[in-house]
């Protein structure tokens, strides 16, 4: 990574190691959702490729290309810009600060650069080999229409993401429980189907209950999940039998202990931007950890002075970012009325 000032003078130079998990990850999902395929990570042929810069040109990148290919000989590619560096940039800039380079205020821009790895020395082969056999992906048939009908939009909608379904009932429940914890975060684990229409390749995510982590340890400003919570997200699984899979998480930010704490006036407390959810640096190197998958959401609920607000986090692109839902309501239960005109004997 190159920084230079707006004036094109150059300041400072970084290696970097990206983590390319989560692009890599997302490519996989565009497979699965326009071309039905899934590529479990042993069984893909994968590269990444340079996109070098119209102008600067190479060792100058626009960004890179990840390329996959499944068994079944279907290829495809997802491309992505430099901005997916952008907090390895952040991060580096730090040390030019600290040595006076850079001022705490001054405006900084980052280049990314690439250059042709050596090949590695050969290794001697290990006395035993370790294969990797992952789980297959379970896709239901689904109804879209039905699931359009019985559901209404909320959240940060965009046209290019897939349907996600929240049911009102697990909206209730992670607000009851979210209320409950007080001044500290509590949180649990998102279960449901992936589904789609046959014949159509685009996927949708049902989420269908809410199990609370019972064995998390909680503070004001993190949450952290025991193995424990797994045997119990496992054995209710088991238990449903309804052949459910882990889709993602729920936690709660207490907005309103820390604004008690720090002293914050209603007025300021009003007009936060915080009060409509965000997720933290721990909440992201969390949700990058345990639920990697890009078709896994993050639903946050924030108790704030506005009350308890529900804003929902998925991949994109490579980014934990707000996304839309939809709310299903439960089915209106009617009872008949007869209206019969008695008849005089």
């Amino acid at each position: 990574m190159e920084f230079v000032r707006e004036d094109g003078t150059v300041v400072g130079h970084a290696d970097l190691e990206p983590d390319w998990e989560p692009a890599i990850e997302w490519s996989r999902l565009a497979g699965l959702r326009t071309r039905g395929v899934w590529a479990p990570e042993a069984q893909a042929e994968s590269a990444l490729e340079p996109l070098w810069h119209s102008e600067l040109g190479e060792p100058h990148l626009r960004g890179f290309r990840v390329a996959l290919k499944g068994q079944d000989g279907a290829a495809w590619h997802q491309d992505f810009s430099t901005q997916y560096f952008g907090s390895l940039a952040r991060a580096a800039a730090v040390p030019l600060i600290e040595q006076a380079v850079l001022g705490a205020d001054d405006r900084l821009l980052f280049r990314a650069l690439a250059y042709a790895q050596h090949p590695a020395r050969p290794q001697v082969a290990d006395a035993f080999t370790a294969i990797d056999q992952p789980q297959p992906l379970a896709i239901r048939e689904v109804s879209r229409p039905s699931l359009m009908a019985a559901s209404a939009p909320a959240g940060d909608t965009n046209a290019d993401d897939f349907e996600v379904f929240l049911p009102r009932v697990v909206l209730d429940e992670a607000s009851t429980q979210t209320a409950g914890a007080g001044d500290v975060e509590t949180g649990g684990i998102l279960i449901g189907h992936l589904g789609r229409e046959r014949g159509n390749p685009e996927i949708v995510s049902e989420v269908t209950a809410l199990i609370p982590a019972r064995h998390t340890v909680g503070l004001s400003t993190k949450l952290t999940f025991t193995s424990d919570t797994w045997t119990d997200v496992r054995h209710a699984v088991e238990l449903r039998a309804k052949g459910e899979q882990v889709l993602g998480w729920f936690h709660s930010h207490p907005q309103h202990a820390w604004c008690r704490e720090k002293k914050c006036p209603i007025e300021a407390q009003q007009r936060c931007s915080a009060a409509i959810g965000f997720l933290s640096s721990d909440d992201i190197a969390l949700h990058r950890t345990m639920f990697p998958r890009a078709f896994t959401v993050a639903l946050l609920m924030t108790h704030s002075i506005r009350g308890i607000v529900p804003r929902l986090f998925g991949w994109r692109a490579g980014f934990l970012e707000p996304r839309g839902y939809r709310v299903v309501a439960p089915p209106v239960i009617t009872t008949e009325i007869c209206h019969a005109t008695p008849t005089a004997v």
